[in-house]
């Protein structure tokens, strides 16, 4: 049965607006998730990286664990970050 008129884009608005909501809950949950890791397992990182002569295996280390924060913090600003903010100022 086909859909009169604008409800047709309606429901696509819903449905697209749904996709956002649950893209921007996984971006969330992924980014806490990460985070939590790296509450756990900081001090045993001290122990056993920092406090040790630098090596290959510790730099690969370092690379792994950082660069996977630094790219979740990069995405997660550019879901919320200050210039997506900007579109909801209040100008007078």
């Amino acid at each position: 049965m086909a859909q009169a008129g604008g409800s047709a884009s309606v429901a696509d608005a819903i449905a697209e607006a749904n996709s956002g909501v649950v893209d921007n809950y996984v971006t969330v949950a992924t980014f806490v998730l990460i985070l939590y890791d790296y509450y756990l397992t900081f001090g045993a990182e001290v122990e056993l990286f920092w406090k040790k002569k630098i090596s290959r295996a510790s730099v690969l280390f370092f690379l792994n664990r950082y660069l996977v924060l630094a790219y979740q913090l990069f995405y997660f600003r550019g879901q919320w970050g200050f210039s997506s903010l900007s579109r909801y100022a209040v100008t007078g």
